[in-house]
């Protein structure tokens, strides 16, 4: 159920970077069904291959519900950019404002542009953090606790186990 739920969400996000030039509904589930699908099976297929052979575990899913549907997002809004002139003709300035100097094919070309800078950004900043996060002063959690809690609530006057045994007593009525 979350890959179903999680592959509706990429939808969005791939219509999102789309969503200052005129998109059709009928475009936009299209786009939709896509990132959708490919979200869905990045999930399923690609996410359990990656952390098996890369020794990536990417925790909460970005990777198959943010960046995919973002690249694919970004290259639906460079061909809808350099459609636009079939939509507006010679009055492009209703779908792009002030800055409709530029014709349908370098609106185009300014929409990549942004997906390579972007794309840019998430990779330097990817680097950096893991380098960071990877230096002995930052102090890694102990491997013992990873995908555990306990480690961060040291001073915590319950106890893991014993919240789970007075629980287990209002559930029962014992409170």
């Amino acid at each position: 159920m979350e890959i179903v739920l999680n592959a509706s969400v990429s939808g969005g996000v791939a219509v999102g970077s789309a969503a200052d030039i005129i998109v059709t509904p009928c475009g936009a589930m299209i786009a939709g069904f896509i990132t959708g699908t490919i979200s869905a099976t990045g999930f399923a297929k690609l996410s359990p291959f990656v952390k098996k052979h890369l020794v990536l575990h990417d925790t909460c899913g970005v990777f198959n519900l943010h960046a995919i549907p973002g690249v694919i997002g970004a290259l639906i809004s460079a061909i809808v950019a350099s459609r636009i002139g079939d939509t507006f003709g010679d009055n492009i300035a209703v779908g792009y404002g002030p800055q409709s100097l530029r014709t349908p094919y370098e609106q185009a070309g300014y929409q990549l542009a942004g997906l390579g800078v972007a794309l840019g950004i998430a990779v330097l900043g990817g680097l950096f953090t893991g380098y960071v996060t990877s230096r002995e002063w930052f102090e890694p959690v102990p491997v013992e606790y990873l995908f555990h809690d306990r480690h961060h609530f040291a001073e915590c006057v319950i106890e893991h186990e014993e919240l789970h045994i007075l629980k287990a007593k209002m559930n029962e009525g014992g409170f």
